[in-house]
């Protein structure tokens, strides 16, 4: 159940919640409980072993519970740039001590429950702000202390450097050294068609003019991205007279019409995404 309590030796601890978020059962207190001022010796030497630079930025915290699973709130702004460092040590009655640290939306950032009466908890706030500290017995009751004790945050890393462009993949250069290879002496028709597939099983159309005489080759390239690439050659009456399922990035497929006419071209992406050309080369 919650209690409020002010810091002892001090007033500059923020007050907390409204009084109607205490428990009826659990008493309020008037005041710091005597004997909680006894364990200020213990919270700074925990706290000077934890972090031997933190300075207090506050008075002590003292309050004391009347039952099990007592608890006690504040209210106090942290800092950007600074680290804390919260002590707690529960005296006489007290077996477990624990802390609790929530941000100003109250969603809690960090939090420390060990067996034994003494505990620190350490946090870096990102944002200033208004914290809700809270400490909690959790099995025994009595008094309890709890200092707050700062230092410089470390350097933030620096962010990583972006990733370097990608190096563009000349796709006209391997079509042409593919026909090159493939059927030398062949010259291109037209300029090459392109297209870009956003998921697999994308395609496009194309139409081009076949003459009877000659052969034509129809190689198509696809970027890193595009795993497989499928080309298909239709006829004037919507024939298929040639495919090419390539499993690789690269498609090639050859015809040599004997019937004169608008011929479909169609590349699909079977497998991958991204840019891909075909060039047609006649000979």
């Amino acid at each position: 159940m919650k209690s409020v309590h002010a810091p002892g030796k001090g007033t500059l601890a923020v007050p907390l919640f409204a009084l109607a978020m205490a428990c009826s059962h659990t008493p309020t207190p008037t005041g710091p409980v005597p004997s909680s001022e006894t364990l200020i010796p213990l919270v700074e030497a925990q706290a000077q072993k934890a972090e031997p630079a933190g300075q207090l930025v506050a008075p002590h915290y003292l309050s004391a519970t009347t039952e099990e699973d007592g608890r006690t709130d504040w209210n106090l702004p942290l800092q950007e740039g600074q680290c804390y460092t919260f002590s707690g040590i529960g005296g006489q009655g007290v077996k477990q001590l624990y802390l609790y640290l929530w941000d100003q939306a109250e969603k809690r950032v960090a939090t420390e429950k060990p067996e034994r009466p003494a505990v620190t908890l350490r946090y870096c706030p990102d944002v200033s702000g208004t914290y809700h500290l809270q400490a909690k017995t959790g099995e025994g009751f009595g008094p309890l202390a709890v200092g707050v004790y700062s230092v410089l945050a470390p350097p933030k890393a620096a962010p990583p450097p972006p990733p370097p462009p990608p190096v563009p993949v000349d796709l006209s250069g391997i079509i042409d050294s593919q026909a090159a290879a493939a059927a030398p002496g062949a010259v291109r028709v037209g300029d090459y068609f392109r297209g870009t597939a956003k998921s697999g099983n994308d395609r496009s159309d194309w139409f081009t003019v076949l003459e009877p005489g000659r052969c034509y080759w129809f190689i198509g390239a696809g970027g890193p991205g595009v795993k497989e690439l499928y080309l298909y050659l239709w006829n004037p009456t919507l024939q298929r007279v040639s495919d090419n399922r390539a499993n690789t990035s690269v498609s090639m497929m050859g015809h040599c019409p004997t019937v004169p006419g608008m011929y479909k071209i169609e590349a699909k992406v079977n497998s991958g995404k991204g840019d891909y050309q075909v060039g047609v080369y006649m000979r």
